[in-house]
């Protein structure tokens, strides 16, 4: 049921962890690849980022 609720056409803010230091981003999910343990957000500057699921600290 989370799953799918992430995938939804509407924007999340991720709060994660990358390189020792926290980061944000606001975004829509546009791929879940759950054998790479990795959520793909297209960012407000249509830019696309991936974020391993272990980095992920919360989602709003």
């Amino acid at each position: 049921m989370f799953l799918k609720e992430l995938t939804k056409n509407r924007f999340i803010t991720i709060i994660y962890f990358e390189y020792g230091s926290q980061q944000v981003c606001k975004g829509r999910v546009y791929k879940l690849n759950l054998y790479h343990q990795t959520i793909y957000v297209i960012n407000e500057q249509q830019d696309a980022i991936s974020i391993r699921l272990a980095s992920i600290k919360e989602i709003h």
